[in-house]
């Protein structure tokens, strides 16, 4: 179905620009109109991953068990009843409730007096659960209590003030205890209490052993803390600083996975991302639950933001378990399952079986799932995207180019906003290289040397073959913090076209020529409202669209061919048809010969979309590939295809935190992007 609905544009396109006028700057502006017409086109969603896998002879399969929670927050195994128990948060206070694993029948064990309870751990020694409580609005104090095994709460320690004094019963005082563990080797509880390590006896004798955890407002901190039978240690899962630590029941604390990143963030933030890797090389984001295996001394953390169960092994090589990131309650194996912010975690001894409570978004609740330790190995992830990790962690990528014209290896480069610049290779290697300035947008020129747009000091950077540097002075200013990809455009004559704007927030256009001589051509357009978008066609003119500036054309010597009124363009590129192909946050359009635009709005709901009135796609970038279609990035998690006459096909990107912000066609045939938000480089098989 299509419909035609008339605009008015400023200047159509006809040869020599608007009647009257010479082909100089500054360009002035004529009357003439365009034709908007729309069309509805098929759309699809291909490599969605496995649903239902939940075969328990794989590695990591994953079954939602059905039982009756409504807020849990913590559970623990009671390897003497073979029951769960799990801290379950109703309007008042925390109720305990015991669970039967292989049917999911619960029923409430216990109540507890406060609403503040966090953490929980089964003692068996003394047949008894005990749990932890921060300080409540209502005046409660933290503490620690025990549950006997008939379900009598007392309090164990603590509860009097707020404080850390050491003592027996309510003569101790903690700050803020969240996570809490027993050593089966000698009998005692350890809880994690704000910035320190707190030894509790069964008998409620309070010491501190280590200081020497966690940074910041220890209020706002809480902890996974297990103990580790395999080499009698404690191991500690902190969130706010994306961090595994280990513990010496002595008071040493060494840091054995994760990094504590902050290119994101504020300095006393920490980034949570998603990388495997030996030791502090894996990164974490929100690791919230912890649990070991005491047989082989393994880890397994709830990796909360990450949407993943990963492993820690020995050696502490850190892998994924299971979750492959996206934000869902799905079942399956291996990177085949989902979910979605998990919490807390637990292991059966002697088995192979975790269990996790998981939130389920699609039913506003929490989910309890099973995970499997052992078994064959799970089958792929059904995916045409390989991501590939930056040389640095949190190196925040942002823009990458290749095209055709290339006369050298067969390399992309991308920018890193945190002053570099790198190259990758088509098997996914990369190589950074110290860039001493801020880039934002990157292309290439015609001999396959990056140019680079750094924006907060108004340059244009040139890397030479060499590795050497010249940097070309532009006007004023590049629109600051507001820049972003395609603000840079290769002509086919070699230059590179740029777009600033002046201190009087007046718009120009330039390019630099491969031998850096910058030219600008000043234009009456005023006031952008953000960083635009530039293309250049196969005749090498330019094409600028901006939020409240509409699409321009302008020919080699700027003057302006033609203004089109259409606004709430995103991103331009010249088409494989010889079109301009621009976008919007969720349509794609076209101007066709004769000033047509031809527009294909997305209708077709955003995959994992809750919300009511439907999520936007946020396409960002596109790019002509060598299939004769064109490919975008779309910022809500997936890289587009749409044909030229306007079937439109998605592939979703499998990682946390994902965001595609750039594509482009790569010299292996193949599509490459940058994912910001995962800060990955990905590559889209086409063959």
């Amino acid at each position: 179905m299509k419909f035609r609905v008339v605009g008015i544009a400023l200047c159509a396109a006809i040869a020599g620009g608007c009647a009257g006028q010479k082909s100089a700057p500054p360009a002035v502006e004529g009357n003439s109109y365009s034709v908007l017409r729309h069309a509805v086109r098929e759309a699809t969603v291909i490599d969605t991953p496995r649903r239902g896998n939940t075969v328990t002879s794989y590695l990591g399969s994953v079954q939602t068990v059905s039982a009756a929670l409504q807020s849990p927050i913590a559970l623990t195994y009671d390897a003497d009843d073979g029951n769960l128990y799990v801290l379950d948060k109703n309007l008042t206070n925390v109720i305990v409730l015991r669970l039967l694993p292989s049917s999911g029948a619960v029923s409430v064990f216990a109540t507890l007096p406060v609403s503040t309870a966090n953490a929980i751990a089964y003692a068996h020694a003394s047949k008894s659960l005990y749990v932890t409580s921060q300080q409540g609005q209502s005046g409660s104090n933290p503490s620690v209590f025990s549950i006997s095994s008939a379900g009598v709460v007392s309090t164990l320690a603590g509860g009097t003030t707020s404080g850390s004094q050491n003592g027996t019963g309510a003569a101790a005082s903690f700050v803020n205890p969240s996570g809490i563990a027993y050593d089966s080797h000698d009998g005692n509880l350890y809880v994690a209490d704000a910035t320190r390590i707190r030894k509790v006896t069964t008998a409620g004798v309070v010491t501190t052993i280590s200081t020497g955890i966690g940074t910041g407002n220890p209020y706002q901190t809480a902890y996974g803390l297990a103990y580790n039978g395999y080499d009698t240690n404690l191991y500690l899962a902190s969130p706010a600083q994306n961090l595994v630590q280990r513990i010496t029941t002595a008071g040493a604390v060494t840091t054995i996975s994760g990094q504590c990143l902050t290119s994101l963030g504020l300095p006393s933030q920490c980034d949570g991302l998603q990388r495997e890797g030996q030791g502090t090389g894996a990164l974490f984001a929100a690791p919230s639950g912890l649990v070991a295996n005491s047989t082989d001394g393994s880890l397994y953390v709830a990796d909360r933001f990450n949407n993943s169960i990963r492993k820690i092994d020995r050696s502490f090589a850190v892998t994924t378990l299971a979750g492959n990131g996206l934000p869902q309650n799905t079942d399956g194996a291996g990177l085949n399952a989902q979910f979605d912010q998990p919490l807390a975690i637990t292991l059966i001894p002697g088995s192979s079986l975790l269990y996790v409570l998981d939130n389920d978004v699609n039913n506003n609740k929490v989910a309890l799932r099973r995970v499997t330790t052992s078994g064959s190995t799970p089958p792929p992830l059904n995916t045409l995207i390989t991501l590939f990790d930056t040389v640095t962690p949190d190196a925040i990528p942002y823009a990458i180019d290749w095209h055709s014209s290339t006369a050298t290896a067969p390399v992309l480069w991308y920018t890193e906003r945190t002053h570099r610049i790198a190259q990758i290779t088509t098997t996914g290697q990369s190589t950074e290289y110290s860039f001493g300035h801020d880039p934002y947008d990157l292309v290439l020129g015609g001999d396959g040397t990056p140019w680079a747009l750094d924006s907060t000091s108004s340059l244009i950077v040139h890397r030479s073959a060499s590795g050497t540097y010249a940097t070309y002075a532009v006007n004023t200013q590049l629109f600051g913090s507001l820049s972003k990809v395609d603000m840079l455009a290769y002509s086919p004559s070699g230059n590179v076209w740029f777009a600033t704007t002046n201190s009087g927030q007046q718009f120009t256009v330039g390019y630099v020529t491969p031998t850096g001589k910058v030219t600008q051509f000043p234009t009456t357009i005023n006031n952008p409202s953000w960083a635009g978008t530039l293309a250049v066609d196969s005749s090498g003119n330019a094409w600028y669209a901006s939020s409240n500036n509409g699409i321009i054309h302008f020919s080699t010597t700027g003057v302006m061919l033609s203004r089109y009124t259409y606004y709430f363009v995103n991103y331009l590129t010249k088409g494989p048809d010889g079109n301009i192909w621009f976008t919007q946050n969720d349509a794609i359009g076209t101007i066709k010969p004769g000033g047509i635009i031809e527009q294909y709005p997305i209708y077709m709901p955003v995959p994992g979309c809750t919300y009511n009135g439907g999520c936007s796609r946020y396409i960002n970038a596109i790019t002509a590939g060598p299939d004769g279609a064109l490919w975008v990035a779309e910022g809500y998690g997936a890289i587009g295809r749409m044909t030229t006459d306007g079937v439109f096909t998605e592939y979703p990107v499998y990682a946390a935190h994902r965001s595609p912000n750039d594509v482009t066609a790569g010299p292996d045939g193949n599509i490459w992007f940058i994912d910001s938000g995962a800060q990955k480089i990905g590559r889209l098989r086409l063959h």
